[in-house]
């Protein structure tokens, strides 16, 4: 997949913009709150229907608006062109459009455009809480397998209502909960544990090209619960246990993966460089799992990157972005930042300053 042409609409302090874009690099630079991260933010809406920066859409508004969009044209590996669309109210109404019909599931509307971004936060998933590890997963598994994003809403449902029974004292509730839960759950770990199987080969290799002198790093996934038993089991066993404390204690909502080097955490034994390159390691095998599985392209959104890897690092990142075809968007301080690391001819340069995008090369005020 790759996006020909943007155009932005109140997005933060983006209030009109058209832009034609390259298929291989676009580069956005600017100081800081020029708005260089909110092209980022608006391409992301594009593709995943939220901002990365803000839960609440009030925030990402631009001041005085009732509303923002963000409208794409898109071109397939077949070469062929459509359009996709998001349009978010300060009331709270979502429109969302592909080809020009309107997508009643956001879900459904995440899967045109796949995207992976990097961020500085991104590279703080070792050592962050398990949920970040399993956002991670879950990218992959939500877009190769396709009945695992309504098997992970009911999984949601059906633990809040068990919850819910656990705080109220319903035993009989709870039996009922228990079955459809253990039985939801259970689908839910094989699809993380084949996805995760089927990431291994593609995950090796991209560390033996971002990480030649590390030895392989171990990646397991760890289900949530004692997998001796079967979920149910696991549940009946906790069952006094989550009574006490009023919450699901077992389940796969309480997956981690984890990552190990000759047996110990990959936080603890690889320096702060080698860790962002394994995490970079990550995002680029399931951008290439997906391209074997789908033959889906990614887009990679990358702010702020020469603030974590050095230059010699960044070439390696980009040249193995470019060699599997990828899109990429990426946010800098100055041009010079990239001018030496990208060819001239791969690549589009846009300034930005107080939400204005400067022409280096082609952009366009509505």
């Amino acid at each position: 997949m790759k996006l020909n042409r943007l155009h932005i609409h109140s997005v933060r302090n983006l209030q009109e913009i058209i832009l034609h874009l390259h298929p291989q690099f676009n580069v956005f630079t600017g100081h800081n709150g020029s708005g260089k991260t909110s092209v980022l933010e608006a391409i992301h809406l594009l593709g995943v229907g939220r901002s990365f920066r803000a839960r609440q859409i009030h925030s990402i508004i631009t001041y005085q608006q009732a509303r923002l969009a963000c409208f794409g044209e898109i071109m397939d590996l077949a070469g062929s062109k459509f359009s996709v669309g998001i349009e978010k109210f300060r009331q709270g109404e979502v429109i969302c459009k592909v080809r020009g019909e309107i997508c009643t599931r956001m879900s459904e509307f995440a899967t045109v455009l796949p995207l992976q971004l990097i961020t500085p936060e991104a590279f703080k998933v070792l050592h962050a809480g398990s949920e970040e590890r399993r956002k991670l997963l879950d990218w992959g598994v939500f877009h190769v397998e396709p009945r695992f994003g309504q098997t992970c809403q009911r999984y949601l449902r059906l633990l809040k209502q068990r919850n819910a029974a656990l705080k109220q004292a319903v035993p009989s509730q709870l039996a009922a909960w228990d079955h459809d839960l253990a039985q939801v759950g259970e689908q839910l770990a094989q699809y993380r544990q084949q996805y995760l199987l089927e990431l291994m080969p593609f995950l090796l290799a991209m560390q033996e090209k971002l990480l030649p002198s590390c030895l392989p790093i171990q990646t397991q996934y760890v289900a949530g619960w004692d997998t001796h038993l079967s979920l149910a089991d696991a549940l009946a066993k906790a069952l006094s246990q989550d009574r006490r404390y009023g919450y699901t204690s077992v389940g796969p909502h309480r997956a981690d993966i984890l990552m190990t080097l000759e047996g110990f955490p990959v936080g603890q034994v690889l320096s702060r460089g080698q860790q962002k390159l394994w995490i970079t390691a990550l995002y680029l095998a399931q951008a290439e799992h997906l391209a074997a599985c789908h033959g889906k392209r990614c887009l990679y959104l990358l702010d702020d990157l020469t603030s974590e890897l050095d230059v010699a690092n960044q070439q390696r990142l980009l040249q193995l972005l470019d060699a599997q075809g990828h899109q990429v968007f990426l946010t800098g301080v100055t041009a010079k930042d990239w001018q030496e690391v990208i060819p001239p001819e791969r690549r589009k340069m846009f300034h930005v300053e107080q939400g204005t995008l400067c022409s280096l090369e082609d952009a366009i005020p509505a």
